[in-house]
C-alpha cells in the first residue's frame, strides 16, 4: 500500500513538473521565421516622388532633366510627397501640397521619377531593398520590384477609371453602369498609356555615368545599372527594381490613376519573366502576389501633346497652366533648351 501510494505521489510530482515546463513554454513566444525576425529592411514612414521633365540624351543613353530655372512657367520638377497618419502604421496620406502629376504627351518629352524612401528617423533606405549578402535568405534585391500600372481606385479607394481631361469616360477603359474592365484587364491597357524604363543603379544613390572610387577594391570605376546579385560583371544580366526609373507618355487628353506596387515576393518568383535573366516588364505585377511593401494610387493629368503642331502645343500648354503663351513658347520653341546639370537617369 505504501509502495503504491509512493509511485502515486512520485506520477503526481513528475506531471506537476511537466506542467509546469509546458506551462512556461506556452507563455514564451514561438521564435519568429527569418523573414518574420529579419525582414530585411526596415519599415518606411515616408516616400517622396521627385518626377523632372526632360528628354533623351543626344547619344539615346540616358534621360536629361530640363533645367529648374523653367520651374516659373513650366512644372519641369514636381514632387509628392507620401506619410504615415501620427503615430500609425497603416494609414497613408498625400502629405504634399502638391497631390497631382501633369504631364505631356510626346515623342521625346520623358519624366524621370524617383522613389525615395524614408525611416522614422528621417534616414534613406532605398539602399535595403537592393542588398545581396552573402545570405541568401537576406536578400532584398531578387525579391523586391516597382510595377506601374492603371488603376481603377483613387488614393482614397473610391472608383475612380480614366476619362478624358473634361471628365468624359473612355470607351475602352469601360463606362459607368456597365461592365466595368477587372484588374488585369486594365493592367493590358496600361501600355497604351504610358511606358516606363527601370534606371536603377549601383552604387544605389549615384548618378549613372558618374565616376568614383569602390571603397572595396579602391579602384575607379564608373556608375551603372544595378545587375543581379549586384554584379559587377558586364555578362550579367540587368535587375530592375523601380526606384529609379523614367516614364514616356503615349496618349494625350487623358486623367487616370497609376498604381504603384513595390511588391516583396518569394524567393525565386521574381525571375519569371521574358526578359533577359528572367525580368518582368513593368505592367506585368503577377496577379497571384499577394504581398506589397507599398500599394499608391496617385492622379496624373496628361495635358499637351508636344507632338502636335508647335503652336498648338504651346497654346494648348499655356491654356492649361494658366500662363502666357510668349513665356511658354520661349521655352518650347528654343533650339537649345538648358538641362540640369549633372543630372542623368
Amino acid at each position: 500500500m505504501n509502495r503504491k501510494l509512493f509511485v502515486w505521489t512520485a506520477l503526481m510530482f513528475a506531471a506537476v513538473l511537466l506542467f509546469a515546463s509546458c506551462d512556461k513554454n506556452a507563455l514564451e513566444a514561438p521564435k519568429p521565421k527569418v523573414e518574420d525576425e529579419i525582414k530585411g529592411h526596415d519599415e518606411w514612414n515616408k516616400i517622396k516622388l521627385v518626377m523632372r521633365m526632360g528628354k533623351m540624351s543626344a547619344d539615346n543613353k540616358f534621360v536629361e532633366a530640363y533645367d529648374e530655372s523653367y520651374q516659373n512657367v513650366i512644372p519641369v520638377k514636381q514632387v509628392i510627397e507620401i506619410g504615415r497618419a501620427a503615430g500609425g502604421t497603416g494609414s497613408v496620406q498625400i502629405q504634399s501640397a502638391l497631390k497631382e502629376f501633369q504631364v505631356i504627351k510626346g515623342s521625346n518629352v520623358y519624366y524621370t521619377l524617383e522613389m525615395l524612401y524614408y525611416d522614422r528617423k528621417g534616414r534613406l533606405m532605398n539602399e535595403q531593398f537592393c542588398t545581396c549578402p552573402a545570405k541568401k535568405e537576406l536578400q532584398m534585391l531578387p525579391i523586391h520590384q516597382h510595377f506601374f500600372t492603371i488603376s481603377d481606385k483613387d488614393f482614397s479607394g473610391k472608383e475612380a477609371y480614366p476619362t478624358t481631361l473634361d471628365g468624359k469616360e473612355i470607351d475602352e477603359f469601360g463606362k459607368s453602369g456597365g461592365t466595368r474592365p477587372s484588374f488585369q484587364q486594365l493592367q493590358k491597357l496600361t501600355k497604351t498609356v504610358f511606358n516606363y524604363s527601370y534606371r536603377d543603379t549601383d552604387p544605389v544613390d549615384k548618378t549613372i555615368g558618374d565616376t568614383y572610387q569602390d571603397e572595396k577594391t579602391g579602384k575607379s570605376r564608373t556608375v551603372d545599372r544595378i545587375r543581379k546579385g549586384r554584379s559587377l560583371d558586364a555578362s550579367v544580366p540587368y535587375d530592375r527594381v523601380g526606384l529609379k526609373g523614367y516614364f514616356r507618355f503615349v496618349r494625350a487628353d487623358i486623367r487616370f490613376q497609376m498604381r504603384i506596387d513595390l511588391v516583396h515576393v518569394l524567393p525565386g518568383d521574381k525571375y519569371i519573366g521574358r526578359g533577359e535573366g528572367g525580368l518582368l516588364d513593368f505592367d506585368e505585377r503577377h496577379p497571384a502576389w499577394s504581398v506589397s511593401d507599398v500599394i499608391l494610387k496617385l492622379p496624373f493629368r496628361v495635358v499637351a501633346d508636344a507632338d502636335n503642331n508647335i503652336d498648338v502645343y504651346v497654346k494648348e500648354l499655356a491654356k492649361v497652366l494658366g500662363k502666357d503663351e510668349k513665356d511658354v513658347a520661349a521655352i518650347l520653341k528654343s533650339s537649345d533648351i538648358k538641362v540640369q546639370k549633372g543630372f542623368r537617369m
